[in-house]
């Protein structure tokens, strides 16, 4: 192909396009490395502050929040960015006291052509911001169709009550001790109240609540809220040992077989609204306590797990009419969604543990 020609020498012309489009060049590889460093760098950061404040939410609800700068710091260190050192520091500790701290983590980069585009950029520091909340369970939704009689929890010595009869802590020498609760009987009359049923509470120590889980949870699940009431059912209604009840109960056993601290939330009553034995029983709830389960034996050799002495529950006698569970009470952190927290809610043990978004402000 032929060149055009001018007459003229075009020599230099690069040069000058070159020097015209250098600045267009320097932005795109800002945009290409410094901005792309910059990104990679929050990510870490992000990670380190949600960290941060997961941890130090779990060390407050177990009691002891600790140093928490130093946890915010040991925990950005573990995510340290690529530019530089993270710094992790808890903002306001005085919001420690009601059950919410925010977390922030900065760190520092060299920017290698960004500084040349804006200058301004060159003094941007990463930075991310996490935040999270506990406090003992107000409601939420349980796997396991059963709760307490707050009564009988008190009678074995694993609830104390008020004077009102409501739950208000967990005995520590309870913890991680089995117990037998039965159906259809109630081992300490002295700290329950005269109700239908034999002069018992009923149905007794324990009782079978009525599923409500909707497509897409667990058939056997069902949700409950302090100072609400909510349906109980017949242990006998809820289907053969293959049914979704009891396929949760032994995947319950199961998982606490597997691990000691997959303990399940599940809800204290006081009283029950039945007028006569014939009625339908619907229990008003008053806390939660975290168990593991460990063995049921319910009519029709429905059992499973180890009973109350560490044998086979399939072995030993049903030991009442309603048949029996065993659990053990545990203190547990619960990282769950499903459940929220109110101040006001009684700390039976338990607390929930929720990454939340930073309050404005």
């Amino acid at each position: 192909m032929q060149r055009l020609t001018t007459g003229k020498n075009d020599r230099g012309a690069v040069a000058v396009w070159v020097a015209l489009l250098l600045i267009p060049f320097m932005g795109v590889a800002a945009l290409a490395v410094d901005i792309g460093a910059a990104h990679a760098d929050r990510q870490r950061l992000q990670i380190g502050a949600d960290a941060a404040a997961l941890a130090v939410a779990q060390d407050c609800a177990m009691g002891a929040c600790g140093d928490v700068d130093a946890t915010a710091q040991a925990l950005a260190t573990a995510n340290d960015p690529f530019g530089g050192p993270a710094t992790g520091d808890v903002t306001d500790q005085s919001d420690l006291a009601a059950g919410y701290v925010h977390v922030e983590t900065t760190s520092e980069r060299d920017y290698w052509f960004a500084p040349a585009v804006a200058t301004a950029m060159a003094d941007v520091e990463p930075f991310a911001e996490s935040a999270a909340t506990w406090g003992p369970p107000s409601g939420g939704r349980s796997a396991i169709p059963f709760a307490f009689a707050a009564c009988e929890m008190s009678g074995f010595g694993i609830l104390e009550l008020d004077a009102a009869g409501d739950p208000v802590g967990l005995n520590e020498s309870a913890v991680g001790q089995r117990f037998k609760l039965e159906q259809s009987k109630v081992t300490n009359t002295a700290d329950c109240p005269t109700k239908p049923q034999s002069g018992n509470w009923a149905p007794g120590g324990f009782g079978w609540l009525a599923p409500d889980g909707e497509a897409g949870e667990e058939p056997c699940s069902v949700q409950t809220e302090i100072g609400q009431p909510v349906d109980s059912a017949n242990g006998n209604a809820q289907g053969n040992h293959d049914s979704p009840c009891y396929l949760a109960l032994r995947n319950a056993i199961d998982r606490a077989d597997a691990d000691p601290s997959a303990a399940a939330l599940l809800p204290v009553f006081r009283s029950n609204t039945a007028e006569s034995i014939n009625d339908p029983k619907t229990y008003l709830v008053v806390g939660y306590v975290a168990v593991t389960l460990e063995g049921y034996h319910f009519q029709g050799n429905r059992c499973y797990g180890e009973s109350v002495t560490g044998g086979s529950a399939c072995a030993a006698s049903a030991g009442g009419n309603g048949g029996w569970i065993v659990i053990e009470p545990q203190r547990y952190i619960a990282n769950d969604e499903d459940f929220e927290t109110s101040p006001t809610a009684p700390d039976l043990g338990s607390a929930v543990v929720t990454l939340t978004l930073p309050r404005e402000g």
